[in-house]
Order: C-alpha cells, then sequence, then structure tokens
C-alpha cells in the first residue's frame, strides 16, 4: 500500500470567504469527521495541533468513536496527511509501506502462524494492531522522505 492510498478519503479545503486563513480536512470515510484550523497550524506538532484546532465535528454522530485511543488514532491520520500533503516530493518517491514488512514475521507474532497474515489477509483481530504499525510507518516514512 503505497502511502498516498491511505488518504483517498481525505479531502483538504480552504473557504476564503466564510473562513479566511484557515484550512478545512474533510475525512469521508466512516466515521466521518469535518476539522477546521489556522493556516499556520500546517507547520505544527501533533499534539499542538489537536489542541488548538478552531471546529471539530463529527458528521455522523451514531458513528463517533468512543474511545479516546481511536479518536487520538482518526486525528493523528488526519494530522499525518497535511503533513503528507504538503510533501513536495513526487507521488513517485513514495515508499510502498506493505514491502517494509515481514508479513510472515508480524503473522507469527500476531497469530502464532506465519501464514495466517499477509498484506491481502487480515483478519479482523489483528486489524488493529497492523493500522497502528501502518500508522507509525507511514509517520517514519514520511520524516524519511522530508530528510531525504
Amino acid at each position: 500500500m503505497k502511502i498516498i492510498k491511505k488518504y483517498r478519503k481525505f479531502y483538504l479545503s480552504k473557504n476564503v470567504l466564510c473562513y479566511p486563513e484557515q484550512i478545512i480536512i474533510i475525512k469521508l470515510s466512516c466515521p466521518r469527521l469535518l476539522i477546521r484550523f489556522k493556516e499556520d497550524f500546517e507547520d505544527v506538532e501533533f499534539d499542538f495541533w489537536k489542541n488548538n484546532f478552531l471546529c471539530f465535528e463529527w458528521l455522523d454522530l451514531h458513528d463517533k468513536p468512543i474511545s479516546k485511543k481511536n479518536i487520538d488514532k482518526i486525528l493523528f491520520d488526519c494530522w499525518s496527511f497535511i503533513n503528507s500533503h504538503k510533501n513536495k516530493k513526487s507521488h513517485n518517491n513514495m515508499i510502498d509501506i506493505e514491502k517494509l514488512i515481514n508479513w510472515s514475521e508480524i503473522s507469527r507474532l500476531l497469530s502464532g502462524n506465519r501464514k495466517s497474515i499477509n498484506a491481502k489477509r487480515i483478519p479482523k483481530k489483528h486489524k488493529e494492531a497492523i493500522n497502528n504499525l501502518f500508522s507509525k510507518l507511514d509517520a517514519w516514512t514520511n520524516e524519511f522522505i522530508e530528510k531525504h
């Protein structure tokens, strides 16, 4: 999975008439979310960004995550999207995260069997662990791309 594919359901927008000097992120995959923040908040650390945006609205209240951990993961994905969007490098330089993963070893660690999990088959009970791994690899690869 290339990093860019992760963000197909995210949109970055500006409404210069109603909200000048502000940026809006709309996350269209469930749970859907809208975040509005100041333009100069694009280059800040995650914790500062998370604690200082102007508007944060779940678009479907019945799909709103309950746990703080899930909410923080969704917010981190939004923040990562901003950082990947800022990246000036071409999409050809994007790193294929799946190629960085030793699926056999991940499968052994999570399930005890080297063939239970692979890039095309991730059992539901291991999805959260794999998504967490992708998020961390995504952050690391974004940092790597910026430095090189």
